[in-house]
């Protein structure tokens, strides 16, 4: 099993670390090491905030700063670094994007591991597993009966932790797979999302769109009323965001006329801004 981009990301973790903060491996790459499969990227999570990460490195792309994303580029290879210290800025993260794993702290500037864990329940079900540096008994019997998948206490073998996290996913694995149709709902106003199989009901009839039409009506209505211009969608959709920045137009038109928006109320343009889903009309 390839671990190298695991090594070549290592001072990056290990110079954040140096610097006085947390870091860890996180996402996709975690998930495909564990499971035996192909790496193609590294993200990484840190309590360093982005101006923070700024400051460290000398060579950075705010690829989302705004969100609290920053590329790191070391030795001409990217690395997505994610801040996320508070209980707000993680579930807002998790309504904007399906994630396969969570390794969670017991400790979040604005509340506790289980206040996070109980918020993540009402989104969907995703596997997890809390680290902290209190052995107490107590602390691990609620967050097991919170949801938690398993607990770690610091500090811990990075052996040992792979094969938690390995255990965890072979045990959840066959009810991501099976209940694929339950599991992973999220209900926003009259659309419901199933972030698996990728599919969207408007007030219960089922609405055939595209992968990338699925994509860009969760970005608008995950942030209702929220002005998106075409450069910020193009970003969210593709990679090469500039040769689609005139495409977005060409998605929007059908996506209006799928859900049959056909008088703009739903997804609204606002001239020389953007578009943005209206939470005010209900047709």
């Amino acid at each position: 099993m390839d671990k190298s981009l695991f090594e070549q990301a290592r001072p990056i973790l290990e110079q954040i670390q140096d610097n006085g903060f947390e870091a860890y491996y996180v996402g996709g790459s975690v998930r495909d090491y564990v499971m035996g499969r192909n790496i193609h990227d590294i993200d990484i999570t840190t309590s360093a905030t982005p101006d923070e990460i700024e400051s460290i490195f000398s060579h950075t792309i705010p690829v989302g700063k705004e969100h609290g994303t920053i590329n790191v580029v070391f030795n001409d290879e990217n690395y997505e670094v994610s801040e996320c210290s508070t209980i707000e800025d993680a579930l807002e993260k998790l309504k904007k994007g399906y994630y396969d794993f969570l390794l969670c702290d017991m400790n979040f500037s604005d509340g506790t591991g289980l206040d996070f864990k109980k918020e993540i329940s009402k989104l969907y079900s995703i596997p997890t597993i809390f680290v902290s540096d209190e052995s107490d008994d107590m602390k691990k019997i609620l967050a097991l009966e919170y949801g938690a998948d398993d607990y770690v206490v610091y500090p811990f073998n990075m052996l040992e932790l792979k094969a938690r996290i390995r255990a965890v996913l072979r045990r959840t694995k066959s009810d991501l797979v099976n209940d694929s149709n339950k599991t992973n709902i999220l209900q926003i106003g009259e659309f419901e999302f199933n972030l698996i199989s990728r599919t969207v009901k408007r007030y219960g009839q089922d609405i055939e769109l595209t992968g990338r039409e699925f994509e860009l009506l969760y970005v608008l209505v995950s942030n209702k009323d929220k002005v998106l211009s075409r450069k910020e969608l193009a970003a969210k959709l593709w990679e090469d965001a500039q040769s689609h920045i005139r495409t977005v137009d060409v998605h929007i038109k059908r996506l209006r006329e799928k859900i049959k928006d056909n008088e703009s109320l739903i997804i609204r343009t606002k001239w020389g801004e953007g578009y943005y889903f209206s939470s005010n009309t209900k047709v």
